[in-house]
């Protein structure tokens, strides 16, 4: 699908308060603000776009509300999608699946009629003796007998109970008054009494200097490639301050991006995984994804080729930047342990791994960082890499500022700007053998 631009060049006539960059219509340059927003309003199919569309108002939040009223729109850009393009030759019609399992059991049918009566059997045999019945009632009580010999004299009784208390007596004579005791703790505090009537109104002060003039807001737009945040490729649209008055809105300075994204053109989503694979869970902010081959058939040192397109297997600082509220669980078998970036240890290779074992119950958690699980990666002195089929593998979107030649994420741990994996900093901006590295941690 192609989209028509309509610029963000309509108001140059704002006096003062705006200086507007205009080339090829990319980019918005806004001075003295304190608090810009940017709006997305779909725009129904009609003349101004015969297949509909959305528009993008951009302004100041006067009111500090963090709403962009009418009155505060300070311009506008419309863009329309174009039309729908033709359908495209249906693909080959895929192999046969495997038999499916055979259905459950049906239940039980009702119970038949009940047939007639039989003919009455011959007599039995005499049954044994019945048991002896139950002794029959007492009989009346007899004539009493002679008065028996006096008995012996008893034990003594208990101890009666104490009598009352005896009337008090006369008050003695007053003692001598003893020393004075030390003084006590400090009272707590009293309430505060009531405000006075304010007093009179002072004189005006001197005018502050003038203040500094504000940063410029920017907006972008650029190319989104095809991925978690559009399957199919589109527009991003960044809104950010320039901090540096560098006229550029760079990565670090972009504090709010919206997405345009294109229609299903019918090829491969850029937001599922390879090879047979299937998405597990998806990040919350889209840039992670579990993959999981259902029949366990490729080597855990392969996981990586199961990731979307240009995605990595994610390393210990992308996933702990990036878990908030990722509630995917994790466990301690194989088949719950997830798997992500592949380093080199003292002894051969292995991968950054999530599991119970290592203080992980989900993927939010930043558990202990270790490379249990071994695996064999190039330039490692060992490998091994074909033992944990069944685990899965955590996928990482790259990290946009990795590959600049400038270490200034926190998600890097070097950044050599170059696309080398056998040299000491890997194209993910970690380290290839991290306990060479001081500080570093594995994976």
């Amino acid at each position: 699908m192609r989209n028509t631009f309509t610029p963000l060049c309509g108001i140059a006539a704002l006096l003062a308060l705006f200086t507007v960059r205009c080339e090829d219509g990319e980019v918005l340059a806004v001075s003295n603000l304190d608090h810009a927003l940017t709006v997305k309003t779909q725009v129904a199919p009609g003349e101004q776009c015969p297949n509909g569309g959305w528009r993008f108002d951009v302004g100041f939040d006067s009111n500090f509300n963090n709403a962009l009223g009418s009155d505060e729109i300070q311009d506008s850009a419309v863009i329309c999608n174009g039309p729908q393009g033709a359908t495209g030759a249906e693909g080959p019609r895929g192999a046969a699946g495997p038999k499916g399992d055979a259905g459950v059991s049906g239940a039980q049918g009702p119970q038949g009629d009940q047939g007639a009566q039989g003919a009455q059997g011959p007599q039995g045999d005499q049954g044994p003796q019945g048991d002896q019945g139950p002794q029959g009632d007492q009989g009346p009580q007899g004539d009493q007998g002679p008065q028996g010999d006096q008995g012996d004299q008893g034990d003594q009784g208990p101890q009666g109970d104490q009598g009352d208390q005896g009337p008090q007596g006369d008050q003695g004579d007053q003692g001598p008054q003893g020393d004075q005791g030390d003084p006590g703790p400090k009272g707590d505090q009293g309430d505060q009494g009531p405000q006075g009537d304010p007093g009179p109104k002072g004189d005006r002060g001197d005018a502050g200097p003038p203040g500094a003039n504000g940063q410029n807001s920017l907006v972008n737009m650029v190319a989104e490639a095809k991925g978690c945040n559009c399957e199919w490729g589109g527009v991003a649209i960044q809104v950010g301050f320039d901090d540096d008055d560098s006229a550029v809105l760079e990565a670090n300075e972009v504090d709010q991006t919206m997405y345009l994204c294109n229609l299903d053109d019918g090829s491969l989503s850029g937001c599922s995984c390879q090879g047979g694979a299937v998405v597990e869970s998806l990040s919350p902010g889209r840039d992670m994804i579990v993959c999981d081959m259902p029949d366990d058939s490729l080597c855990e040192e392969n996981f990586e080729t199961l990731c979307p397109p240009t995605w990595q297997l994610c390393t210990a600082p992308q996933h702990q930047n990036r878990n908030d509220g990722w509630t995917y669980p994790v466990g301690g078998d194989i088949a719950n342990t997830v798997l992500g970036e592949i380093v080199c240890r003292s002894s051969g290779a292995g991968h950054y791994t999530l599991s119970s074992s290592h203080n992980f119950t989900t993927l939010a958690d930043d558990g202990d960082v270790t490379c249990q699980f071994g695996s064999s990666r190039d330039t490692c002195t060992a490998g091994y890499g074909c033992g944990e089929n069944a685990a899965k593998a955590l996928c990482c979107a790259p990290t946009p500022s990795c590959g600049n030649g400038i270490v200034d994420s926190v998600e890097e741990q070097c950044d050599d700007g170059n696309a080398s994996e056998t040299d000491e900093c890997l194209t993910n901006c970690i380290w290839r053998k991290p306990s060479d590295h001081p500080g570093s941690t594995c994976g």
